[in-house]
């Protein structure tokens, strides 16, 4: 047999090396920087993030991508509260983090931190991925539930194709070990997928309501999360305005008197499903709030009695106008003040 020259080890032995290094440049270096704009893996695994300081609208995204204060890890600070926003698009929009703070920190008996975990299109399912593979480095006091809409858009897909992740709808949702640990390996799996997170807009409801059981799950989840590292979860029932007269048409003729002139982040209802599928899912989504929140016995701020019957509070079906900003924040934070008052510290 012929011998292999001490020349063709070397060059094996180069090019592996070349190969390592190539792969390491491309798991530590490259995929962060492409995805976040920064050599943060952790943020670049996760996801579920915006980009690092960087501007969506007029909403300003901190170094962690998200909005709000940027926080340092595990302990509390001395004096101050901490509260953790975890919903979509209306807990985001119309620099919701930043108004909440600006209106909080005046009448809050103590100073507070508020972080925006709410990001456009999220669902419970990636709270629950953020809660757990992000937040969890984080201590906070309160944490703001406020869900419903965009988990009812996963139960349209046929009801074979439905998934409790709701990977049906991006690959993002899929975890494992691997995904988790590695961006060579979760790039490589989210482009074979085939799916790009793309609002399903035909077979409304073709699951039958299927998102619903997810929903309830992961709410529990995140309660569950929260108590556990001894915040409190406070649930919020989500404000939502159909008017009766609703079509298409109509909305997109600004016939049916939503507060937007500005037409600021303006979708139809049929961005998330059928007039008919949410309003019955809005309203059965809701009632799972409420009957978690009795049954942990835990504070409910029922949004959707204070805010909906007002078409004024909305730019579109679910997303505020100014002034439906204004009185959540109102709302919001007049029950956690109430809260505050009756709160016992546990070193205290």
């Amino acid at each position: 047999m012929p011998r292999t020259s001490g020349s063709t080890i070397a060059n094996f032995l180069l090019a592996a090396v070349v190969t390592v290094a190539s792969l390491l440049a491309v798991e530590y270096l490259l995929l962060p920087v492409w995805s976040t704009g920064s050599t943060d893996r952790e943020l670049a695994l996760l996801g579920f993030v915006a980009t690092p300081n960087s501007l969506v609208d007029d909403t300003r995204i901190n170094g962690q991508g998200f909005t709000g204060a940027e926080l340092t890890r595990y302990e509390p600070a001395t004096g101050t509260r901490r509260l953790l926003t975890l919903g979509g698009s209306a807990l985001f929009n119309r620099r919701m983090t930043e108004r909440m703070t600006e209106a909080w920190a005046p009448v809050f008996p103590v100073d507070i931190e508020v972080v925006g975990g709410a990001l456009r299109t999220h669902t419970t399912r990636a709270s629950l991925i953020k809660l757990e593979q992000h937040f969890a480095d984080y201590y906070f006091d309160y944490v703001l539930i406020y869900h419903a809409i965009n988990d009812l858009w996963a139960s349209n897909v046929p009801k074979e194709d439905f998934r409790e992740d709701y990977s049906h709808l991006d690959p993002w949702y899929r975890r494992s070990g691997l995904l988790n640990d590695y961006l060579v390996a979760r790039y490589s799996y989210n482009l074979l997928s085939g799916r790009a997170g793309v609002f399903p807009r035909e077979n409304s409801n073709a699951a039958d309501f299927a998102s619903l059981a997810t929903f309830e799950q992961n709410m529990r989840q995140l309660v569950d999360i929260v108590v556990d590292k001894g915040g409190v979860p406070v649930l919020m029932t989500f404000a939502w305005h159909i008017p009766e007269n609703y079509t298409l048409r109509k909305f997109r003729r600004y016939e049916l008197g939503y507060n937007n002139p500005e037409h600021y982040d303006e979708c139809p209802v049929e961005l998330w499903g059928e007039p008919a599928f949410i309003r019955e899912g809005m309203t059965r989504s809701n009632d799972i709030v409420r009957r978690i929140a009795r049954e942990y016995q835990l504070p409910l701020i029922d949004l959707e009695q204070s805010l909906s019957a007002d078409i004024e509070n909305f730019g579109d079906v679910v997303h505020l106008s100014e002034i439906g900003t204004d009185r959540l924040i109102e709302v919001v934070g007049s029950r956690l003040v109430e809260l505050e008052a009756t709160r016992i510290d546990p070193d205290s």
